[in-house]
Parts: structure tokens; sequence; C-alpha cells
């Protein structure tokens, strides 16, 4: 078996770092190539400087990512042999309030600029709109920080940019239901760098129609509550990997410190009985395409004439209306 999960996390659990070490080893013995782990950038910042950029309600959550993410990861990695398969995506959230509650966003852009001179398969950002992000801003970071969106579009742009001078391909969390425009913005003003749309964007629906407008995209089946809805839904999800099975990449979702929920979400993969073609492009081969740029993961083109000899798929379905169905997962 051979596969590569491009979205994972890098919390604890209950298992110390030598116990995930050891698990992680023994999926890599197994066939796991490439564990795509999300990591929170740790600030360097003192207590005072911490308590002035950030809200009160905030300050717990940065802590969150100085206590668990970085540090753990590394620690992992120490106890590994053969660290190499643990590819590190940097994520943005940790530096949102600062920016949200005025930060100066030249300051927070050093700030990334500085995180991203380590080892980096990649970026993670989180896209929000207009709906979700004023309620996860008074949600986590209390009412001193006002929710902007020009700004924050700003600072995503930004981001992307940042991506684009380095050659990282770049992971986006996003609601297609709230921000699809934005996102599809975000995307075609950076054409040299790779996405990955997470979680098929909440909308089977439009996660359909936005492979249609954006060629180049690929997408990940992550999501703990996405992966039950496949569980509940084995045909349609079959269907939908196999019409757009040169552009759909595995994910889990889970958390190194669960390791044998790391295992157990490949079931899946085996539970969708996939043409063969389509099963070794979603385990592993789109993945890899994916991770070595732009070139390489475009799978625009005739989709009678594939790379591999494989046989060719479907035809790309036509756009749907946008809106909500009873199906539509997270």
């Amino acid at each position: 078996m051979r596969i590569i999960d491009v979205h994972a996390h890098c919390l604890s659990g209950t298992a110390s770092a030598a116990q995930v070490a050891a698990s992680l080893t023994g999926l890599h013995d197994e066939g796991l190539e490439a564990l795509l782990l999300i990591m929170a950038p740790v600030l360097d910042m003192s207590t005072k400087e911490l308590a002035d950029m950030y809200p009160p309600e905030a300050q717990d959550i940065s802590q969150i990512s100085l206590e668990f993410e970085l540090p753990f990861g590394q620690e992992v990695m120490d106890h590994l042999q053969d660290p190499t398969f643990i590819r590190p995506l940097l994520a943005l959230q940790t530096y949102l309030p600062l920016l949200m509650a005025g930060g100066d966003l030249d300051d927070c852009m050093a700030r990334v600029d500085e995180e991203l001179r380590v080892p980096l398969a990649g970026l993670k950002v989180h896209y929000f709109g207009t709906q979700i992000g004023p309620s996860l801003l008074s949600t986590m970071y209390g009412s001193a920080a006002a929710w902007d969106q020009d700004r924050f579009d700003e600072f995503m742009h930004g981001y992307v940019d940042l991506a684009a001078v380095r050659g990282l391909p770049v992971v986006v969390h996003v609601d297609l239901r709230e921000a699809y425009d934005g996102f599809v913005d975000l995307v075609r003003s950076h054409p040299s760098v790779p996405v990955c749309l997470c979680h098929f964007g909440y909308s089977r629906r439009l996660c359909s129609m936005v492979l249609e407008e954006l060629p180049d995209l690929v997408v990940d089946m992550s999501g703990i509550e996405l992966h039950r809805s496949m569980w509940e839904r084995l045909d349609a999800y079959r269907s939908f990997i196999t019409e757009h099975a040169e552009r759909v990449l595995f994910g889990s979702d889970q958390y190194i410190g669960a390791p044998d929920r790391l295992r157990r979400s490949w079931d899946l993969v085996d539970a969708l009985e996939l043409p063969e073609h389509v099963e070794e492009r979603l385990r592993w081969r789109n993945a890899s395409r994916f991770l070595q740029g732009r070139e390489a993961a475009s799978p625009a083109g005739p989709r009678s004439a594939t790379t591999d000899g494989s046989p060719a798929g479907p035809s790309d379905p036509a756009p749907v209306e946008r809106g909500r169905s009873p199906d539509e997962n997270g």
C-alpha cells in the first residue's frame, strides 16, 4: 500500500511524543509515504507583547499553538529515525488576531516571513467571509477585534504572495457556501501557486462548480464529519471522485496524537471500491504531483491523454446552481 496524507494536525492528544513517533514509523512501514502536518507558528513574543497584541480572550488560544503544535511536532520528529516523511504545513491562524485587532500589516507579514525560514511542504490558510469571520472572532478573540473583510483579504493575498515567491503550494480551508467568490479571486490572482481546497469546500455541489471554474485546482477529502458523510453515501462519493479522478487528494484530518485514527481513515479508501487507476491517484499520485509544483500538479488538458497511461476519466459535470443541498458536507 502506498499513501500520502495531505491533511493531518499536530496535536498531542493523550500519547507521548515517543509513542506517536513509534506509531508513525509503523504507518510509514505500511506505506505512508508522506504526512503533511499542519503546524501553527510560535510567536516570538514576551508576555507583555502578547497581552498588548491579543485581547484577553485570545491569549489562551495563542498558548495552545505554543504548547501543543510546533514544539510537540519537533519532539516527535526528534524520536523518528527517518523524519523526512513528515512534511510541515505552516498555518496562518496564529496571526489572525494580530491583524484583526488592528495590528500593523507589514509587521504581521514580517512575522510570517520569519516563520518561513524553516523547511516546509507548504502553507495553510483559513479563508473566512463576512458570515463566519465576525462570529469566529467574537467567539475566539473577544469583542476587541472588529472584522474588516478588505483588510483580511489583503492579508490573505499577501500570505499567498509569500508562497509564490518560495515556490510553495497552499492548502485553503474555506466554506464555499459563504466565500465562493473570494476564494476564486484568491486562486486566480496567484496562477503560479498550486492550491488545494480542503474538505471539498464544505459542499460537493459547489466543489464540482469550482473545479470546473479553476482548472488547476485540486481538492482534498479530509474532514472528520466529511468522512462520516462519505461512509453513509459511498456510491455518491465514488461517482464524484471518479468524475474528478485527477484532482482529489487523500486527507485524514486526524491528529498525530491519535495515530490509530490516522490508520483507520485509510479504510474509507478501500470501502469506496474505486477503479484501480482512480484509487492510485487518490492514495498518492495526485498528491505527489501537487507537492512537486504547478507544472507537475496541473491536471488541465484533454482527458483522453493521461500521463500514466491509465484510462481517462469522464468529463467534468456542468456547473450547478449555488445553494445548499441536504447532503452538503463538512
